[in-house]
């Protein structure tokens, strides 16, 4: 295993990245430095033995996988957040239509506890009585 110097195994991971997973190099170059900035390869600085082609070819599949991972929860995000937005558009177009036709809003049901008696014939027999 030949150990490469840090830029020699920044560029390898790169060029592996758009050999291995059809990237462009522009894309490459730009995941390869978001990764950097985010210390994925600290280590691999500071431990030349990590420098090796078999190390890269892992680096690259691991950068490319957390790369579609993350683009994946963005999907996610980005389609949860467009649902609540429609749900939110839906709801005001219904409370503008109610507006401009003069409806009123439906009540919602009463939680108190009816004061009507439950059987509808016994107000009829508690009148009766009341004459008696």
């Amino acid at each position: 295993m030949s150990v490469m110097s840090y830029e020699e195994y920044l560029d390898e991971v790169t060029t592996l990245l758009t050999e291995m997973f059809d990237m462009s190099e522009e894309g490459a170059i730009k995941l390869v430095m978001r990764v950097q900035a985010n210390d994925f390869f600290t280590k691999h600085d500071d431990i030349p033995a990590m420098r090796t082609l078999e190390r890269a070819q892992q680096d690259a599949k691991t950068i490319f996988e957390m790369k579609t991972r993350q683009a994946q929860q963005a999907k996610a995000v980005g389609d949860r957040t467009a649902n609540e937005a429609k749900m939110a558009k839906a709801k005001a177009a219904s409370s503008a239509r109610g507006a401009a036709t003069g409806a009123k809003p439906a009540k919602k049901p009463s939680t108190e506890a009816s004061t009507a008696p439950a059987n509808p014939w016994a107000n009829g027999l508690a009148k009766a009585k009341q004459k008696d």
